[in-house]
């Protein structure tokens, strides 16, 4: 997997500064699944890294994967392009895949126009990801729920994804698959300098904000981790020596008693 980062033309070394405050979660999580699937998983977090488009691409041939995620944002769907442009021209057999908000609300507009991009996953991701790479292992006819793909020269989405219901079902992510030291850096103020980690303890949102995709992306659902779940990954990130953190969820007060 790669997080891809949301600074355009990384190739030029003077943009090499951008530094995440936070991280992937989106991607830990499916990486936490796909490895308790018995998958091999490796994720690059290419902003917290500062790396150039170049050198993400030269650890993509040093990892040699057989599909390769992508994780965009609006203002990193280019860069994850590129990337992808530059993977295929050296490895055309590579699947490339391409999810998270960016993808779920333009996937056709970005199969149409982007041949380096072989499918798009839409929405929220665990079931699917599992689902698609069981699929591509068995079969190239892929029957998967929740994506977007090409299929002779025709773009096929298939039925949404139900949503995960008990979020308490899923794995921790798996931070240590990122050896990265992140800062919260809140208007240039690094405000937690001690070991720092980002937390989600509930998903969705019922609001219907016009600057935020979390309603449509949730389907206009809210769903929470139990208090008991929740607290266990807090004693977890104690026990691995965090000290501080920050809470990421879309609506963390929907359920002021919770």
């Amino acid at each position: 997997f790669i997080n891809a980062s949301p600074n355009e033309g990384l190739d030029d070394r003077e943009r090499k500064k951008s530094i995440a405050a936070f991280p992937p979660l989106s991607v830990l999580y499916l990486a936490a699944v796909l490895e308790e699937a018995g998958v091999e998983v490796s994720v690059l977090d290419q902003p917290s890294l500062g790396l150039t488009v170049a050198e993400t691409v030269r650890w993509v041939e040093k990892e040699k994967p057989d599909i390769l995620g992508f994780s965009t944002l609006t203002s990193s769907g280019q860069t994850a392009i590129s990337i992808s442009n530059k993977v295929k021209e050296r490895n055309p057999n590579i699947v490339t895949v391409l999810g998270n908000h960016h993808a779920t609300f333009n996937a056709e507009r970005i199969l149409r126009k982007y041949h380096s991009i072989d499918i798009v996953v839409r929405g929220e991701g665990e079931k699917t990801i599992i689902e698609l790479v069981n699929s591509l292992k068995n079969t190239r006819d892929i029957q998967v729920r929740g994506i977007s793909f090409r299929k002779n020269n025709t773009i096929i989405s298939t039925p949404d994804q139900q949503l995960i219901e008990d979020l308490d079902s899923l794995p921790f992510p798996n931070r240590k698959l990122i050896d990265v030291k992140y800062h919260c850096v809140i208007a240039g103020a690094n405000v937690a300098p001690k070991k720092f980690t980002s937390i989600v303890t509930s998903r969705g949102c019922v609001y219907g904000c016009r600057f935020c995709s979390c309603t449509e992306l949730a389907r206009n659902k809210w769903r929470a981790r139990s208090a008991e779940n929740t607290l266990e990954e807090l004693s977890f990130l104690a026990s691995e020596g965090y000290k501080q953190l920050i809470i990421v969820d879309d609506a963390f007060t929907i359920n002021p008693k919770r």
